[in-house]
């Protein structure tokens, strides 16, 4: 029922999307420190599913998405991302994002990995300051 003085509209764009991920550092397979991220193309299938069973939908997408490339990329070598010829793991990763985000009413069309670098971590703890510090120094 519409009640003009209290009811409220929320405009959902339903159509293909694009969102870029934040970067991540994450450790392979193989023990190698990596900073990788990645983005996601996806549609709204279920406006009700996006808008109730999420509080912020885009964080939510964020998250889970975030949370697809730990699972896949921590399961791979170094080696096996880096070469990844037939798009196996770029499968996995939408599939794995796919089925997280069915429930929110998302429907993934494809997730990749966009950026890719080899790193090595440094934490510093000063004896001064309670708390550690992480440097992150990338090779290219």
């Amino acid at each position: 029922m519409y009640w003009p003085i209290i009811t409220t509209l929320e405009t959902v764009i339903v159509t293909r999307q694009v969102l870029d991920l934040p970067i991540q550092t994450l450790i392979t397979k193989d023990m190698k420190s990596i900073i990788i991220s990645g983005t996601i193309v996806y549609t709204i299938t279920d406006v009700y599913k996006y808008l109730v069973d999420n509080y912020d939908a885009i964080d939510s997408i964020n998250e889970m998405c975030r949370a697809a490339i730990k699972d896949v990329v921590t399961s791979y070598t170094l080696e096996e991302i880096q070469t990844n010829q037939d798009e196996t793991i770029y499968n996995i990763l939408t599939n794995t994002a796919r089925t997280s985000l069915s429930s929110f009413g998302v429907d993934v069309e494809y997730a990749k990995l966009t950026d890719f670098s080899w790193c090595f971590v440094l934490n510093i703890v000063s004896p001064t300051a309670p708390q550690k510090s992480n440097l992150v120094y990338t090779y290219t």
